[in-house]
């Protein structure tokens, strides 16, 4: 079995050719299940030239990545947030949408690079209750920028010790030796291999922190054959010949435990 536990659909290019990438490309490379979320960005990335997301509102978007996830069954969702620009009313919203649709949520998604917003922010802070509240675990993207360090979630982590957070990346555009530091420290941190070279993931055997990582591919930020990059290919032939029990952690055992994916039986 294989989780990818980092994937997306977006309005850039389109919603409708993301979500249809991700549908194929999942069943081209032998995905199981997917966990994605619904790009929010609240400003302009790096890599859109130039181009904004549409203007939606946050509650249209948890509506679409919604009905998304209802009409298919391998396909989990987190909520991506927007906390540099949702009011107090739209917040309520959230709250209330949340409640009414527990069953369906899996997480929240957060990303400190395209909200421009730190995670030690005090705006983090009523999403950090909404996590506790509901007890959802909280994607964060990690890169070495200045938003994004990995060093301001293990901050956050820290006092939070109740809310389980994923790192995605590992912090990207890294060595990825702070990541594991912060793997190490932090027992409240998990990761998952999202631009994550595999040879990471076998110091974190090396260091009896398998349980610590979850495959994820940030599928299909790169169109319809973004699991056919090589570095997702060493992945899939478990080129660090991790034992099964540690590569079925890594590659689905550990994303149902943390994401509480009851669903799925195996």
């Amino acid at each position: 079995m294989i989780i990818d536990a980092h994937s997306h659909i977006s309005y850039y290019p389109s919603i409708l050719l993301t979500k249809h990438y991700l549908l194929k490309s999942m069943k081209k490379y032998h995905i199981d299940y997917s966990i994605f979320s619904l790009d929010a960005t609240e400003f302009i990335g790096q890599d859109r030239n130039d181009k904004k997301t549409p203007k939606k509102e946050i509650l249209d978007l948890f509506n679409t990545a919604l009905k998304f996830k209802k009409r298919h069954t391998n396909l989990f969702l987190l909520l991506w947030i927007k906390p540099s620009t949702t009011s107090v009313d739209e917040f309520n919203k959230i709250d209330n949408f949340i409640k009414q649709n527990i069953n369906y949520i899996k997480g929240l998604k957060i990303h400190p690079f395209l909200s421009r917003i730190k995670m030690t922010d005090e705006k983090i802070k009523p999403y950090l209750n909404l996590a506790r509240k509901y007890n959802l675990p909280i994607l964060v993207h990690t890169a070495n920028d200045e938003y994004s360090k990995i060093s301001d979630l293990k901050i956050v982590a820290d006092n939070n010790k109740d809310i389980n957070f994923v790192a995605a990346h590992m912090e990207l555009l890294s060595n990825n030796k702070d990541a594991i530091e912060v793997l190490k420290t932090t027992k409240n941190i998990y990761a998952d291999t999202a631009w994550v070279n595999i040879n990471v993931v076998n110091e974190l055997s090396k260091l009896n922190l398998i349980d610590k990582i979850m495959f994820g591919s940030d599928n299909p930020i790169d169109g319809l054959n973004t699991l056919n990059n090589k570095m997702y290919k060493e992945y899939f032939k478990n080129s660090i010949n991790l034992s099964k029990e540690d590569y079925d952690k890594l590659m689905f055992k550990n994303a149902i435990k943390i994401y509480k994916l009851h669903e799925i039986k195996f």
